[in-house]
């Protein structure tokens, strides 16, 4: 089992930041499977991922909508898009958060459970990147954006619920 260790390299915990893994995806580019239960070197990939990001916020939870015990055994919260919202994708997770998210965090940093090489300083990057709690910081690489991995304003959350709705 995975537990968090403090990693000289990673920087400080940035205030009022909290976590949000989306495991909730049907799996269908990997046949159907559970992406962030997957085994990479001997270790399911979200411990791949904690192992990058645990330390760089002060809380984490885990949108998920299969195997849930699964989840909720690394000692974080689980929940499961609200039914109206299910195979809806990412925007589905992030409006779910708007009800389990704790209000203390103005701040939301995004990852997919299936990126098990994330900067250690990924949520850094991202926070300077945003001038202020209107804006959206995507990550970036040769390969493009990719949304998932993001950090949001938590006001955000609530406007995915509208969105929906």
């Amino acid at each position: 089992m995975w537990t968090p260790t403090k990693n000289s390299e990673i920087l400080p915990i940035l205030p009022k930041i909290g976590g949000l893994i989306l495991a909730g995806g049907s799996g269908m580019r990997m046949g159907g499977l559970d992406k962030g239960l997957q085994l990479l070197h001997g270790s399911p990939l979200i411990a791949h991922v904690l192992s990058r990001m645990y330390n760089q916020v002060s809380w984490w939870g885990v949108s998920a909508n299969r195997h849930l015990p699964q989840y909720a055994a690394w000692g974080m919260p689980v929940w499961s898009d609200a039914p109206a919202w299910k195979g809806m994708g990412p925007v589905a997770a992030l409006a779910t958060a708007a009800r389990h998210f704790p209000p203390a965090f103005t701040w939301v940093q995004c990852v997919a459970c299936d990126m098990p090489y994330l900067p250690l300083n990924l949520t850094a990057c991202l926070h300077r990147a945003c001038p202020s709690s209107a804006h959206v910081a995507v990550a970036r690489t040769t390969e493009g954006e990719h949304f998932t991995t993001a950090l949001l304003p938590r006001t955000l959350l609530q406007q995915a619920a509208d969105y929906l709705a």
